[in-house]
């Protein structure tokens, strides 16, 4: 079974609840309804009417953002649908048909505030062990170490919370969490409660410190269809974050001799990811880009691995899912209009590729 992005880190807590299927339909110059209310985890469904050509386009009338979706509607592909995700909770999202926004061809999603309970792990960044796994329960389960050395020892798990976040604390030395805005209090075994605001649970012993906890269930803020984390277990370092819709992930080991890495990933269809790497790096199920080229990679449905290969030093990069979309590709030059700058860098660039 899938479990909901806890990749490993149980990116963000969904609400309880059944999700909803919202329909839009496409007319000639309207969105009929040109507002809608969802929550995080519905689907919008925009259906195709009449009139040609039409453009599903997030963003202020009528600049598209770059952000959430920006896609062609017409009669031979008469249906869109994006899934609300749990980073748009209490948002409002404007969108619009691009060749028709001038005639008032706008619309609005209206997306519930997250409720009481719910959080999202914005950046996480380590060094020392790390083990990670997905529980059951669709939560997450953590165990880290560092070292004696102050100075080679990072841990550091930037949470946003929303109400009251209840977290099982099983073991802790030298570590402390950090309130933005308040005050640092140190963390020991049994339930900590964190209530709405951002909370970063770090190391904060010049000596040895570690700590071993567990995440309520969580659900995804990048794509659903994303492949997903069953199991992480590093010795070297972790990076990740919540970035353009995508988790990215960095990974490094430096200690020949020595098993650093290896990553179980779980999808429930065939999906893709774009990676870098270099040195010693293997995997199982899933063919490797070519080394020191960013690429991107078919992560077969089913199980499947990355891990190092056990002779040197590594380092993976890796982001899961399909990247965002260019909003506006013809807009060469990059100032967010399309105009005679962009017809110059295109003269301008004329003759072979090289």
């Amino acid at each position: 079974m899938l479990r909901p992005m806890t990749a490993m880190l149980t990116l963000a807590l969904s609400s309880v609840g059944l999700a909803d299927d919202v329909t839009v339909e496409v007319y000639a110059t309207s969105f009929e309804p040109d507002e809608i209310d969802v929550q995080p985890g519905d689907t919008v469904t925009w259906t195709y009417i009449s009139g040609y050509p039409h453009t599903i386009t997030s963003g202020t009338p009528c600049t598209a953002d770059g952000i959430w979706f920006d896609e062609q509607i017409n009669s031979g592909s008469p249906t869109v649908t994006w899934t609300v995700p749990d980073s748009a909770a209490g948002m409002e999202i404007d969108y619009f048909c691009t060749p028709h926004c001038a005639m008032g061809m706008t619309g609005a999603i209206n997306v519930a505030g997250a409720e009481s309970g719910t959080y999202a792990v914005r950046m996480f960044d380590c060094t020392g062990s790390l083990e990670w796994s997905a529980t059951s329960d669709g939560g997450s389960s953590w165990q880290w170490g560092g070292s004696s050395s102050a100075d080679s020892q990072i841990f550091q798990l930037a949470l946003e919370v929303w109400g009251s976040l209840e977290i099982e604390v099983l073991s802790a030395t030298g570590m402390s969490c950090y309130t933005v805005g308040g005050s640092t209090s140190g963390i020991s075994t049994g339930t900590m409660t964190l209530t709405s605001g951002y909370h970063v649970i770090t190391s904060a012993s010049a000596s040895y410190a570690s700590i071993g906890f567990q995440l309520p269930g969580g659900s995804p803020a990048g794509p659903s269809s994303a492949p997903l984390w069953d199991e992480i277990s590093i010795h070297g370092s972790a990076h990740w974050e919540d970035r353009d819709g995508r988790v990215h992930y960095e990974f490094t080991g430096d200690y020949p001799g020595l098993h650093q890495f290896i990553g179980v990933l779980n999808a429930a269809s065939e999906g893709t990811a774009d990676m870098f790497w270099y040195g010693s790096l293997g995997s199982v199920g899933i063919t490797l880009s070519s080394e020191a080229e960013e690429g991107s990679v078919v992560v077969p449905a089913g199980t499947s691995e990355l891990m190092d290969a056990g002779t040197g030093m590594f380092h993976l990069r890796i982001a899961l899912g399909d990247p965002p979309a260019d909003p506006c590709p013809s807009d060469i030059d990059g100032d967010g209009t399309v105009g005679i700058n962009d017809l110059l860098e295109l003269i301008g660039a004329w003759g072979p590729c090289m």
